[in-house]
């Protein structure tokens, strides 16, 4: 799964399996080389923010962290979740907006939750990687809808959360001033 979170670098993860362990790698566009930053983790999917400076990744389990680029330290994740379910502030490249489950069913992850055997009651959390604060944007259940987020992204001004509930496609958005 490639993705270009900067210009200048790619993004490249293995498609996460339980069953199998996946790798990042960093690709430099300007001269082809590859920095490898993960590896021989099962179940490994990834978000690179825009400054390349932090990935959230997960695992079976799951099991969400943070891994500080720069230091090469592991955090172990305030939240637990997918990072699928999860987008980057491009104004505060170390705050993370997540849809997080409110329970963690047992299972194969990401593999049951991919083919839609499992799904999720999210509500919406920001972490703030740098100073580790995390805080509670929006309780789901006072929606009064199920919600399965994903494909999480934020409007220009970063005033807006939207994401589609898995579970119907429906958009959703959320103020979040």
């Amino acid at each position: 799964i490639a993705s270009w979170p900067v210009d200048g670098t790619v993004t490249l993860t293995t498609k996460a399996s339980s069953e199998a362990p996946g790798v990042l790698f960093f690709l430099n566009t300007s001269n082809g080389s590859t920095r490898k930053m993960l590896a021989g983790i099962n179940g490994l999917a990834t978000l690179t923010n825009s400054d390349i400076s932090y990935v959230f990744y997960s695992s079976s389990g799951p099991i969400s962290n943070i891994l500080n680029v720069k230091t090469g330290e592991i955090i172990l994740s305030p939240i637990q979740t997918l990072p699928e379910k999860c987008v980057w502030s491009k104004k505060n490249t170390s705050l993370l907006l997540c849809l997080v489950p409110q329970f963690i069913l047992t299972g194969a992850f990401p593999d049951d939750w991919y083919q839609g055997s499992i799904s999720f009651s999210d509500d919406v959390w920001s972490v703030n990687v740098k100073t580790g604060e995390t805080i509670l944007v929006a309780d789901m259940t006072s929606a009064r809808k199920d919600i399965d987020g994903i494909k999480p992204f934020l409007d220009k001004a970063e005033n807006r959360l939207f994401f589609t509930n898995k579970k119907d496609m429906t958009l959703w958005s959320f103020k979040l001033n």
